[in-house]
């Protein structure tokens, strides 16, 4: 090849690489920080996150079933970041939980395969919580928002409103989890908003 000339780099519709190192694609730095949550919340940290860990997240009663299915949908790994109230008796009104994960899968297909099943959250669908989707404006190569509903024998309905959406081989979550009431669609979609921004940033900076 003539120095100088250009390499062809296969890259998603949006122009987001697809054939970077599993390695090369820093999930740590994509998801959101305590900075990005207008609310006054505390950073319960960040974790990293393998099949066979992530299977333990699952209600599951085999774990290692959970971790062999994972693998089978071409999952590689995600990272996960965590905010809550100090004190949540004093915010029931608003979302108790604010969560941001990036899972990266073996190539595209998987990722929007992913997108299509809950977004990589560890839900498992013979066990799947009752969910409805709520239209979102396209973020990166496609998005998906859902309302998700589960009873709490305290405290009645729990609602989580997820913004997802995909940037190449990688699946973003952003997930608001509180009671019936405290669904805020709008500050889904800023802090989606605000995790592509990171996430360009470091694809930018790939390579």
């Amino acid at each position: 090849m003539l120095a100088g000339s250009l390499m062809l780099v296969a890259c998603s519709e949006e122009g987001y690489p697809l054939e970077l190192g599993d390695d090369e694609y820093e999930l740590d730095r994509m998801v959101l920080q305590l900075q990005d949550v207008p609310l006054a919340m505390d950073d319960l940290g960040t974790q990293v996150f393998a099949n066979e860990e992530w299977a333990f997240a699952f209600d599951s009663d085999d774990t290692q079933l959970t971790e062999a299915q994972l693998d089978a949908k071409k999952r590689v790994v995600n990272v996960l970041v965590v905010f809550a109230w100090q004190n949540p008796i004093e915010h029931l009104a608003e979302p108790r939980l604010i969560s941001a994960q990036s899972t990266l899968y073996e190539d595209e297909e998987a990722a929007v395969d992913s997108l299509d099943s809950f977004c990589g959250l560890p839900i498992d669908p013979a066990r799947a919580p009752d969910f409805e989707e709520f239209p979102v404006d396209d973020i990166g190569d496609g998005s998906l928002g859902l309302f998700m509903y589960q009873q709490d024998p305290d405290f009645g309905q729990v609602v989580d409103t997820v913004v997802c959406f995909r940037t190449g081989r990688v699946v973003h979550a952003v997930s608001q989890t509180g009671l019936a009431g405290s669904e805020d669609v709008a500050l889904g979609v800023r802090l989606a908003g605000r995790m592509l921004e990171r996430v360009e940033a470091v694809f930018a900076g790939a390579g």
